[in-house]
């Protein structure tokens, strides 16, 4: 239960810092009862461990538990034995249990996922190595990879979720003469972990990819969708793929870097499909999207999809061609 209180309160350090900044009303709202969820359970935990602490017998506890049939039989474990059985419906099942002991998660989280691990795996592949991070203790709700080599940094994010403009204490634009991207990353409070602003309400792509190097620094923004092409494909005019909805998103994200503001690359759009790339030709001549690369990685390592990474990378920052030529060679 103490075990249990602390990663509460690790949770809940994370979602206060994020409620801390300028948010959508929507996800603010999931914040807010994210925060009060959390700290619930917290106030549960504690009073829960104080009452527990009253039934523990040091004696019992220092006697050592046979791990052996002798173990069903301990009185000490007897309830909690009860506690972790299988439900009827197990119990009479063939298998040994009918559920996963994963977490819960849906496909369309899961193939998101699985899209930044797969890229983070093709920049190691071209001769970058570093480490994954987890903002969160039990899920998979923000992570980061940093990323190195030959002087060139690469950072990738998930669900980094940038900060929304501050309109209300923003003054008009005869007053700032810049716009409003570079005038909130100059005054407003953001993330150091994850230095991102957005201009419009909707702002949460699923993949921000920062590059690096001694003369430039690049951004880019993706996202992903499980879908069929058949479904996927807008039927009417008023309807946005999900090209367009990134494209979107290059216009209207910026990285605070330094003291400058980096806008995403006006090439710096994807979008992590699934296979294979030829059902999704229709959307690569679309209108207002026409500039955003579309991945479509196989789990058995489509080259074809290795490949459009490798140009999306080496028209973004021309340096990175050389370099990954040059470990070909080698």
């Amino acid at each position: 239960m103490r075990d249990l209180a602390d990663t509460f309160e690790a949770n809940l350090k994370v979602e206060r810092a994020q409620g801390a900044l300028k948010n959508p009303e929507g996800r603010q709202k999931t914040i807010d009862l994210e925060i009060n969820r959390l700290e619930t359970l917290i106030i549960r935990s504690v009073d829960l461990s104080a009452r527990l602490a009253q039934y523990v017998n040091d004696l019992e506890i220092g006697v050592p538990i046979q791990l052996s049939p002798l173990f069903q039989r301990d009185h000490r474990l007897r309830l909690l034995l009860r506690a972790f059985a299988p439900n009827p419906s197990e119990a009479i099942a063939e298998s040994q249990s009918e559920r996963s002991s994963y977490p819960p998660v849906t496909l369309n989280h899961l193939w998101e996922i699985w899209g930044i691990a797969w890229i983070a795996k093709q920049l190691r592949g071209l001769g970058f190595s570093g480490i994954c991070s987890l903002e969160t203790i039990k899920s998979v709700k923000r992570c980061s990879w940093h990323l190195e080599r030959d002087g060139v940094v690469i950072k990738l994010d998930f669900e980094a979720e940038p900060a929304f403009i501050d309109y209300e204490h923003m003054p008009p634009v005869h007053e700032r003469a810049v716009p409003a991207l570079e005038w909130a990353a100059r005054h407003q409070k953001i993330n150091s972990d994850r230095p991102f602003l957005g201009s419009e309400e909707k702002c949460s792509p699923d993949y921000l990819i920062r590059i690096i190097t001694s003369t430039t620094s690049a951004l880019l923004v993706g996202d992903a969708s499980l879908a069929s092409s058949e479904h996927h494909i807008p039927l009417k005019k008023n309807m946005k793929s999900k090209p367009q909805v990134v494209e979107k998103y290059r216009r209207t994200i910026g990285w605070a870097h330094g003291d400058q503001l980096i806008r995403c690359h006006p090439m710096g759009a994807f979008v992590v499909f699934p296979p294979p790339a030829q059902a999704w030709n229709e959307l690569e001549t679309i209108d207002h999207a026409r500039d955003c690369m579309l991945l479509c990685p196989s789990p058995l390592d489509d080259a074809e999809a290795s490949a459009r990474l490798k140009t999306l990378l080496e028209t973004i920052v021309p340096e990175l061609g050389w370099r990954c030529n040059k470990l070909r060679t080698y």
